[in-house]
């Protein structure tokens, strides 16, 4: 019987291909580049190790392209062979039916079957980070934040490998919860143990991002850019935290050089990247800066994504990016084809776009062409929704931002109002919706954005 280094049965052929996984499964865990390829010699060690297929299969689903569902199905389908061949325990078949609930259309049956996982067996590390990635998808972040609570006693970080990766993911769901305190905390004690947790630095940049402190953030981010070499692309998303710490503080042209040089250095068509930049680039233009052609590129890789309705998320963004380049054709192409989706086919993210995705999507093309009172119409009754779409607050945030922007530029002070108490009440120290609120109260004129793109 063979065990990973957390003592949890493993069915392979040699302790050497345990070992390996150990350290696919940490490299994964940590965001970290050389991933791909120690998986790869994972199953070279192991062609039948059933977890490495289902660790292929699930980070194949993780990129939210459709033309990776066939890899996904392929990894799926030789897991099942190594199944057949070597036989599995409990907890290693689950991993087989969450892989076949996501590649079936069917991500919160695979979130919950992967809650199975953690709950029953807290020191699996893959289970947890897979559960946590996937939520974080689906935007259920009390799914995050429960499960975290529940593992993470179980790490005791002197005797337990890896802590670090389980306590980063507790930083994070504290932090989205807004526990900001207990949230730090997790996240420098995830640091300190593993200076190379990606996810546990990023973390506690949320909380200076909530809390209103861009200079402590900039500060970490500084204090930890040297750690990070070696991480994968996660590497841009962190850089757009530092973006935003650059925006908080008023130094648009240091936030507009940081797109240049590390959020866009490398032009993929990652929606993850593709968020990063279209979300910063909405951000500069609405103080009213100009961004050149920089859209243009974004643009010409979003309109590749039409007919992919793998990740509302993603298509949110490419939309974002189609609008910002003025190609509103295309835009409405893609919001055809998510219309289209959701009302024939069966799954997770048709549903995620029935609820909100279809509406926010409308309201990205009714503020580019400068039909502000649509947008209030549109947003105002369902900003409760917007977190189904997944990701952080600090990435949903813009979709609120353009409902305040065109609440104030319509007129529509109590929406405004209401809108703007809300924002403060999460981010008590943001300065410019604290001026804004204030303007309101005394009847005087707004300050509107200067961008006619208003989503």
């Amino acid at each position: 019987m063979l065990r990973d280094r957390r003592g949890l049965t493993v069915t392979a052929n040699s302790p050497a291909a345990v070992a390996r996984l150990d350290a696919t499964v940490a490299a994964f865990a940590g965001h970290r580049a050389e991933t791909g390829a120690l998986l790869a010699e994972t199953l070279a060690a192991d062609p039948d190790l059933l977890l490495a297929h289902c660790l292929r299969g699930f980070s194949s689903k993780l990129l939210a392209r459709q033309e990776f569902d066939r890899d996904a199905e392929a990894a799926l389908a030789l897991a099942r062979v190594a199944l057949r061949r070597s036989g599995a325990t409990p907890r290693e078949a689950r991993y087989i039916a969450a892989l076949d609930a996501w590649c079936g259309g069917d991500m919160q049956r695979s979130a919950k079957i992967l809650e199975t996982i953690a709950r029953d067996h807290p020191l699996d590390l893959l289970g947890v980070k897979l559960h946590h990635a996937v939520n974080f998808m689906l935007g259920d972040l009390q799914a995050m934040r429960e499960t975290a609570l529940a593992v993470t006693p179980h790490w005791q970080e002197d005797s337990v490998p890896d802590a670090g990766f389980v306590l980063g993911c507790l930083a994070f769901a504290l932090e989205e919860s807004g526990d900001y305190t207990r949230a730090e905390t997790a996240g420098t004690e995830a640091c300190a143990l593993n200076p190379a947790d990606a996810w546990a630095t990023h973390a506690v940049a949320h909380v200076f991002l909530m809390r209103g402190e861009p200079q402590a953030g900039l500060a970490w981010l500084t204090r930890n850019e040297a750690n990070l070499a070696g991480c994968n692309n996660f590497a841009y998303h962190v850089a757009w935290h530092e973006a935003l710490f650059h925006l908080e503080l008023g130094a648009p042209d240091a936030a507009l050089d940081l797109y240049d040089r590390r959020v866009r250095a490398v032009e993929t068509d990652d929606f993850r990247d593709i968020a990063n930049a279209a979300s910063l680039l909405w951000r500069l233009e609405r103080i009213g800066v100009q961004v050149g052609d920089r859209w243009d590129e974004l643009a010409t890789k979003a309109a590749a994504r039409v007919g992919d309705l793998s990740l509302v998320f993603a298509r949110l963004h490419d939309l974002l990016a189609l609008a910002g380049a003025g190609r509103i054709a295309t835009a409405e192409m893609m919001l055809r084809s998510m219309r289209l989706h959701a009302s024939r086919q069966p799954g997770t993210q048709s549903r995620t776009l029935g609820e909100i995705g279809l509406t926010l999507g409308t309201a990205i093309i009714a503020a580019q062409r400068g039909r502000h009172g649509q947008v209030v119409d549109l947003l105002f009754p369902v900003r409760d929704r917007i977190r189904r779409i997944g990701g952080s607050h600090a990435q949903r945030e813009i979709f609120l931002q353009c409902l305040t922007d065109a609440a104030i530029r319509t007129g529509r002070h109590g929406e405004a109002a209401i809108l703007l108490d809300e924002r403060l009440r999460q981010r008590p120290q943001d300065t410019g919706a604290a001026r804004q609120r204030s303007e309101l109260g005394r009847g005087g004129e707004i300050g509107a954005p200067a961008s006619s793109l208003q989503a």
